[in-house]
């Protein structure tokens, strides 16, 4: 998680998008795919409860992702919503 949470900080500074930035970390084969949307995968809301634990437990050497925030609060928890950071088909 915390590899995740560097990754997620670093796309906010960056201004890149979540898709831009997974992009890159598929066509470096660092990972099979990005932490955008490995999260969207296992959901949103679950990531971001993992996210608030570590951030509860190690203060801000972990890092919540303000978008990912936003589409829980909306509603939009990843693949199993259809919507997350990417948008899903059924």
């Amino acid at each position: 998680m915390s590899g995740a949470a560097e990754i997620w900080r670093a796309q906010q500074e960056s201004g890149k998008t979540p898709q831009e930035v997974d992009q890159k970390i598929q066509e470096s084969k660092a990972l099979p795919m990005g932490p955008f949307f490995l999260a969207d995968m296992t959901g949103l809301d679950t990531s971001l409860h993992v996210a608030q634990n570590m951030v509860d437990s190690y203060g801000d050497r972990f890092y919540i992702h303000p978008g990912m925030k936003d589409l829980v609060d909306d509603g939009n928890y990843g693949q199993k919503t259809g919507k997350g950071f990417y948008e899903h088909g059924s």
